[in-house]
């Protein structure tokens, strides 16, 4: 009984393990879509009469 204990215990760690690496989020450096309509909102605007 108690390796079954032990294997249920290993098994647990090892999802647990796996759910914390699939919310780790990785920055790849591609702009994301807020930043790209803020660029071309940015450019597009015509300037203000001062």
């Amino acid at each position: 009984m108690q390796s079954g204990l032990a294997h249920a215990e290993e098994k647990l760690a090892q999802l647990d393990a796996q759910i914390s690496r699939q919310q780790e989020s990785l920055d790849l450096g591609i702009p994301t879509f807020r930043e790209i309509v803020a660029r071309i909102t940015a450019v597009a605007a015509p300037p203000e009469p001062s």
